[in-house]
């Protein structure tokens, strides 16, 4: 009240003598609406439902604004639950491309391809921006529909980088790499290579351990991109995981060696968490550290033996 008066010197006090301050608390000296986008931003990069929803019930919701909207569909989508990015998506009276393309870019991250294709049929065709095609391509990938995704493909006008890189990467993870490669080589009949393109098109020969392929790729990079540092490192990290996938160390550790001599760093380890019993439990890649992480990887082993037996493909790296 004090702040909507000018009275900043009063709300200033009385704010120094609250001991409990909360979201609303702070929200009252400065806008609220950056407050919540970035704590539901950090809630879509850890992506845990449990955390996401405690968030959400401190944030008045009764006349979100189109940003809150959409900030709050992707975080939805990137903790699994499609069902609430839905129902926000539902309650926007009149959708803008943004809110479409981040409703189709759940369907994509939750494997949910055909509900993406259809939704991406319904946008006017002369709103659809770049995103839009990224997205659906995207989720055709993520699922598997090589024809939906070609077809899509070819109806596009005017494609970007962004969008060829899509499709190779499509098409590489359906080991559709001569086709891949003709987009490459169409692509570079007129403009100069793009190291985003031959790294979609490594990390597919890496998800299906093409050695020979993945050697190829990355001696390309090598010898076009030898100034883009961050993009030949993360070539030299999908190499070694082909290396890894196929247990040859020695190469692992001689892709090592040679990123410590090319670029004077190695890789910098993933990392990712989820939840268990109340708390958020971090894994790092190749982490053995934890006491029982023999059982933890033989446990592994025989759920991706299993994926395997019922045909399901999957990175293991």
């Amino acid at each position: 009240m004090f702040m909507s008066f000018g009275e900043i010197e009063i709300a200033e006090n009385l704010f120094s003598d609250i001991k409990d301050k909360t979201s609303y608390t702070y929200g009252a000296m400065i806008n609220e609406e950056p407050i919540f986008l970035s704590l539901i931003g950090a809630c879509s990069q850890i992506g845990i439902r449990s955390i996401c929803e405690h968030i959400v019930r401190q944030i008045p919701l009764s006349q979100p604004s189109i940003y809150l909207q959409n900030a709050l569909i992707d975080m939805w989508g990137k903790s699994g639950d499609v069902n609430q990015a839905k129902q926000i998506f539902q309650s926007i009276a009149q959708p803008e491309i943004i809110s479409y393309n981040s409703m189709i870019n759940v369907y994509a991250r939750n494997g949910m391809g055909y509900e993406a294709i259809d939704l991406y049929n319904k946008i006017d065709e002369n709103i659809r921006d770049k995103i839009s095609h990224i997205c659906v391509l995207n989720a055709c990938s993520h699922s598997g529909l090589i024809d939906q995704a070609q077809m899509i493909f070819n109806k596009i006008e005017k494609k970007s980088v962004e969008i060829i890189t899509t499709m190779i990467d499509c098409l590489s993870r359906m080991a559709m790499f001569d086709q891949a490669q003709k987009l490459i080589d169409d692509h570079e009949k007129s403009n100069s290579p793009n190291s985003i393109m031959y790294t979609a098109m490594l990390s597919g020969a890496r998800n299906h351990r093409h050695v020979v392929l993945s050697e190829k790729l990355y001696n390309q990079m090598k010898s076009l991109f030898s100034n883009e540092k961050s993009d030949l490192i993360s070539a030299s990290t999908l190499l070694s995981n082909t290396y890894s996938s196929l247990e040859n160390y020695q190469q692992v550790e001689g892709i090592r060696i040679d990123r410590m001599k090319q670029f004077g760093k190695n890789a910098n380890v993933g990392v990712s968490w989820t939840e268990l019993n109340g708390q958020l439990v971090r894994f790092h890649a190749h982490d053995r550290s934890h006491p029982q992480s023999n059982e933890i990887y033989a446990e592994l082993e025989r759920l991706s033996n299993e994926l395997r037996e019922h045909g399901y493909e999957y990175d293991s790296t």
